[in-house]
């Protein structure tokens, strides 16, 4: 009978004008959908990670539940659902994609126009979902006022919309502009609940709705089907394509610094390196290449297209990892890997997670613009005393805490 009646509305809705306009387009829906915001690159395997566990353990804990992910293409979706052994999940793209990218090359200065269009459509590409989760990173972290605007505008948006709201995993970080600062906190303190997942996001911005969290990627992913076996002990250096972050060099220079400390770190352990992305975007694989050609000692490289629970088993048969993603790091930390994060400035995350949370403060570099390359050498001296670093002390417990918030969201749809 309920479902006949909802059948009844949504036929009325759609057929008449005047009743769309007064439920304010308003669908009426048989089943319970989340939307999985956030998540636009599943080239990236830290982006991956964090959507695959948020929908695995979300569908453990309540399987009635459905999924519309949002992202750039069906590649995106075939990727994810590799990894994931549900039939309630299906994708969906922004409708006004391909009108943006028109668009973007006839008006100038059009980011923020375009961001406002896309956010605005948003509403309408998930208008019979009940809840969104907005999956977190750095977004909110990494602020450009067209960026913060445009997110923002979006929250405002869904919640206009009547639609649950809620940001799992972030680093939050204020802006220093009083209007921006304004507009953020307003609508942060409008959505459901902000899962931070670092001490030093919870302190940029404590509200009703925050709660101290941690990251996603730190949960277990499945068993992978296959392994790579190299023959003998290894090292694994994780490059990152995201030179801007590091230094104003070259590529050329920047890929020679790399090289050289991969080169110095085999000086120092006598193990041979893999060298790997921890994405894989073509950008990342070129890196790869570039920097193993300027290598002088015996490497091994990995260019094919692995799945994140195919490269955490790469990380997990080598003695320790030295990455510029920290989603690198803390996939090897799962496995009980030391990993030594390369930072680079203007961003909280490498202190609050691996800092604070993890409390492993001694397994982060910290870098800077002007002094890249004097700064990453200080790689050598954490190698030095890498087997006196226990990784697993605070792991366990940040996991269970994870696995707790994703059981409370998926009870308060």
């Amino acid at each position: 009978l309920k479902n006949f009646i909802l059948d009844i509305k949504n036929i009325a809705a759609k057929k008449f004008r005047f009743l769309n306009y007064l439920l304010k387009d308003k669908v009426y829906h048989k089943d319970k959908k989340i939307a999985i915001l956030n998540c636009p690159n599943t080239e990236n395997y830290g982006s991956m990670m964090m959507a695959e566990n948020t929908i695995r353990y979300i569908t453990k804990y309540n399987p009635d539940l459905k999924f519309v992910l949002v992202v750039e293409d069906e590649c995106d979706f075939n990727r994810i659902k590799k990894v994931i052994s549900t039939d309630n999940i299906e994708w969906r793209k922004n409708k006004w994609t391909l009108l943006s990218k028109t668009l973007s090359k006839l008006i100038p200065n059009h980011k923020f126009f375009i961001d406002c269009i896309n956010k605005y459509h948003l509403s309408k590409t998930i208008n019979d979902c009940q809840a969104a989760i907005v999956i977190g990173g750095d977004n909110f972290a990494t602020y450009n006022k067209i960026g913060i605007l445009s997110d923002m505008m979006k929250i405002r948006i869904l919640k206009i919309k009547k639609v649950k709201v809620f940001l799992l995993g972030q680093t939050i970080q204020l802006p220093k502009n009083f209007i921006i600062k304004y507009i953020v906190t307003s609508t942060l303190k409008k959505v459901e609940k902000i899962y931070h997942r670092d001490i030093l996001s919870l302190k940029q911005f404590q509200s009703k709705n925050s709660i101290l969290s941690s990251d996603l990627a730190l949960l277990d992913l499945d068993e992978a089907n296959r392994t790579i076996d190299f023959g003998e002990e290894y090292f694994v250096f994780v490059v990152s394509s995201a030179k801007s972050l590091y230094t104003n060099k070259s590529d050329k220079e920047y890929s020679a610094i790399l090289a050289n400390v991969i080169d110095e770190v085999c000086n120092l352990t006598k193990l041979s390196p893999v060298i790997v992305s921890h994405s894989i975007a073509s950008i990342d694989k070129k890196l790869v290449k570039d920097v193993s050609e300027k290598v002088n000692h015996k490497f091994y490289i990995i260019l094919e297209d692995l799945l994140p629970n195919e490269m955490q088993e790469v990380f997990k048969k080598s003695n320790f990892v030295i990455s510029q993603r920290m989603h690198g790091v803390l996939s090897s930390l799962n496995k009980g890997i030391p990993a030594i994060a390369i930072a680079y400035s203007n961003t909280p995350k490498y202190d609050g997670v691996i800092g604070k949370t993890l409390n492993l403060p001694n397994l982060i570099v910290k870098t800077e613009k002007k002094t890249f390359e004097d700064d990453i050498k200080y790689v050598l001296n954490v190698v030095k005393n890498i087997d006196d670093i226990k990784v697993e002390e605070n792991l366990e417990k940040s996991q269970d805490i994870v696995k707790n918030h994703l059981k409370e969201i998926s009870r308060s749809i």
